[in-house]
């Protein structure tokens, strides 16, 4: 039974980091959508905070996004640990796109 736990444990770590990196490129894609659709930076911050519920501000949407991508970095680092060869290209790109998606969010706080 405890090579049943250590065989599963990578697969739900890498769903865990591919929900999570998901969720966190559908975050972007709306800000790049929003960016694009108003022609004043009123109207596309505006925008942006009309998509989610009235009790999130900004500065609370990135933090929780921006949480999210380290979520997802950390459970591809957690699989990369365990030596799992099988799933390794695929936690390479979850980890290098987190990276990168978590550096445009800590950019982007600035």
């Amino acid at each position: 039974m405890n090579d049943n736990k250590k065989s599963t444990l990578p697969l739900a770590l890498t769903i865990i980091g591919l929900i999570c990196l998901i969720h966190s490129l559908l975050i972007q894609i709306l800000w790049i959508n929003a960016f694009n659709s108003g022609s004043t930076p009123q109207e596309r911050t505006e925008y942006f905070a009309g998509l989610f519920p009235c009790s999130l501000n900004l500065g609370t949407i990135a933090l929780l996004d921006a949480g999210i991508c380290l979520i997802a970095v950390a459970s591809s680092l957690i699989v990369l640990r365990i030596g799992n060869r099988q799933m390794r290209t695929l936690n390479v790109s979850i980890l290098i796109t987190g990276i990168l998606l978590l550096l445009i969010k800590v950019w982007g706080l600035l």
